[in-house]
């Protein structure tokens, strides 16, 4: 059988093209797959914040990404937006400042971040110089700072201290106070107020002091002893009793550190 040189031709094409048409896919795809993985076209380049905005950008882009010092940094890192696991950067950042109580971040393509930011409540204000008011949230973190008249104004219970735990508590990111401590003083808040219906006009603590004493003053003009040992709801149950036995306006101090156990001072020392 002879064959021509143009039957051997299409012989050689026909057996090359499943060859091209293969190699042809394969770089379509490598193609697709290079542009969406190394191309700038879906690197991040842009982040927009929506929510409390308390929470400056500074802080933001400095705190909520611990391996960046800011927004420029953070966006060199030219993180690709399609394979970004935003689930992981919510607990990333929930965990790393805590003066945020809920995150919730969403992808607008082809290179934004949407962040909707909610901001943790502060539950007492600490005193930390002589006008100046730091309010706390339940973390024990340090949140913002405020003036003697608009600390006032916050209805918080007010903290007096002589020292503190960590002077570096401007960015919300380091511990001020024991969250122990945060809790207990939100808890006397709590229940003088619905129980007993005085305001907490301040909170004394000493941090060195052992058993973890608080003088509470209440109406600008009682002083309650408490322990946090005891418990907030017990002590506060018990101080009601003394007050509807004795009368809260004949009370000048009561000392509620010790377990079962009670010390009343009245006005003229007549209880």
């Amino acid at each position: 059988m002879i064959f021509s040189k143009r039957n051997v031709k299409k012989e050689w094409l026909k057996e090359l093209l499943p060859i091209f048409w293969t190699i042809s896919k394969f770089l379509s795809v490598f193609s697709i797959f290079y542009f969406f993985l190394f191309s700038g076209f879906f690197s991040v380049s842009e982040i927009t914040i929506f929510g409390d905005k308390v929470l400056s950008e500074i802080d933001i882009y400095s705190d909520f990404f611990p391996t960046s010092q800011n927004k420029i940094a953070f966006l060199q890192t030219k993180k690709n937006i399609i394979f970004l696991n935003t689930k992981s950067l919510e607990k990333e950042i929930l965990n790393s400042k805590s003066i945020v109580s809920d995150i919730k971040i969403e992808k607008k393509f082809p290179n934004t971040l949407v962040f909707t930011i909610k901001k943790s409540e502060p539950v007492l204000v600490l005193k930390f110089s002589s006008n100046d008011f730091l309010t706390i949230n339940k973390f024990g973190f340090g949140m913002e700072v405020f003036r003697e008249d608009e600390a006032k104004n916050l209805n918080l219970p007010i903290l007096n201290t002589e020292k503190v735990f960590n002077q570096k508590f401007l960015d919300g990111k380091n511990l001020v106070i024991d969250p122990e401590v945060v809790l207990f003083v939100a808890e006397i808040k709590f229940f003088i107020e619905n129980r007993i219906g005085s305001k907490v006009s301040a909170v004394n603590y000493d941090f060195d002091s052992k058993g973890k004493i608080f003088d509470v003053v209440l109406d600008e003009k009682i002083s309650v002893k408490i322990s946090l040992e005891i418990g907030a709801r017990e002590t506060i149950e018990k101080l009601a009793e003394v007050f509807e036995k004795i009368g809260k306006e004949k009370i000048v101090s009561v000392n509620m550190t010790v377990p079962k156990t009670f010390y009343v001072v009245c006005k003229n020392g007549r209880c």
